[in-house]
């Protein structure tokens, strides 16, 4: 099912792309909520998860519930 981007804001592309390679710097913002390490996770968008060894795929997501929140 595709994603319903009709509360999105109009340049959600940008924003996504912003966070996952400009501020994140193309690797994973997780602090540890996953459970598998402590600390900022090493996974790195195109390269296997060093734990998993699967192919990390950045992703954005709102910290909230407002998909129009443009500081998340």
């Amino acid at each position: 099912m595709p994603m319903d981007r009709t509360n999105y804001p109009a340049n959600w592309n940008d924003i996504s792309s912003f966070v996952r390679f400009q501020r994140a710097q193309g690797q994973c913002e997780c602090t540890g909520e996953c459970g598998k390490h402590e600390g900022r996770c090493e996974a790195r968008h195109n390269e296997p998860h060093p734990v998993t060894q699967t192919n990390v795929i950045l992703t954005t997501a709102h910290l909230g519930t407002d998909t129009g929140d443009k500081h998340d």
